[in-house]
């Protein structure tokens, strides 16, 4: 499918310009954003811009579903690196202060598993946490 090429490409492109030692060329861990089609489009169609309406252009419908598959076979046959499925149909970490701090905390825990994330750095992120939203999601 052309357009998860395209994903693919961009997606290699911004990690061969991340900083690490030695870099590999993959993630220490991989996040797979797990959702039922469905959702994601209802999803989609709540940041209500024009160039995602499906009543617009109905034939996104299609393109959303394709692109939600292309990454679920992604994610199944992934093997590069760790990774870690979120169920982005239980935790709307968007919205929910308690399902952001969840999410964080499953991905921090495997970072500490990896030995990517110091124990001591796990429990300052924690303490960021616990004062209140995160910025960048707030």
């Amino acid at each position: 499918d052309v357009d998860f090429n395209v994903y693919v490409t961009l997606s290699q492109e911004m990690q061969s310009n991340v900083n690490g030692s030695p870099w590999n060329g993959f993630p220490d861990l991989a996040v797979y954003l797990k959702i039922d089609p469905d959702h994601e489009i209802d999803e989609i169609q709540s940041r209500g811009r024009d160039m995602e309406d499906i009543r617009e252009k109905p034939e996104l419908v299609d393109y959303y579903r394709r692109v939600n598959t292309a990454y679920r076979d992604w994610a199944k046959g992934y093997t590069r690196s760790s990774m870690i499925t979120i169920d982005r149909d239980r935790y709307d970490f968007m919205h929910s202060a308690a399902d952001r701090a969840s999410v964080l905390d499953q991905i921090e825990t495997k970072l500490v598993d990896l030995g990517k994330l110091s124990p001591q750095a796990f429990d300052a992120l924690q303490a960021q946490h616990a004062d209140g939203p995160i910025s960048k999601f707030a």
